[in-house]
């Protein structure tokens, strides 16, 4: 920043770092985005804690945040998930999280309620069919 931007309240006020934006989405070969007709495997969830290390925080839909807390959130039963799914289930667990909702009253599981975002909710339907 320049010697006139750090001088200038205004722009001093929009300087901050801009970290990155990774988007991450499990998709069939057949272009359909649903996470209950894809087969979990080890290098998918290898593959998911490689970038769950790089993420200073996750950002959820109500749908999404419930249903991985429902999957991962400590402590799970003796023999509910493979081994090999552990090390996603402690890197999900310990990541941040902000969960967009405006249905939800409160969130926790390491995670904080995002309201008032403005546009048309996204329903979650890719079109595919699911068992």
């Amino acid at each position: 920043m320049s010697r006139a931007n750090v001088a200038n309240p205004a722009l001093r006020r929009y300087s901050r770092v801009v970290r990155p934006l990774r988007y991450s989405i499990n998709v069939t070969l057949d272009g359909c985005c649903d996470h209950r007709v894809i087969i979990p495997d080890e290098d998918l969830h290898r593959h998911a804690v490689e970038n769950l290390d790089q993420a200073d925080a996750l950002l959820f839909g109500r749908v999404t945040y419930e249903m991985m807390e429902a999957a991962f959130r400590p402590p799970a039963q003796t023999g509910a998930r493979p081994d090999w799914m552990e090390p996603f289930a402690r890197a999900i667990d310990a990541a941040k999280k902000y969960v967009v909702s405006s249905t939800l009253d409160q969130v926790d599981w390491n995670a904080e309620l995002v309201r008032g975002v403005q546009g048309r909710p996204f329903s979650g339907s890719s079109g595919c069919r699911v068992p």
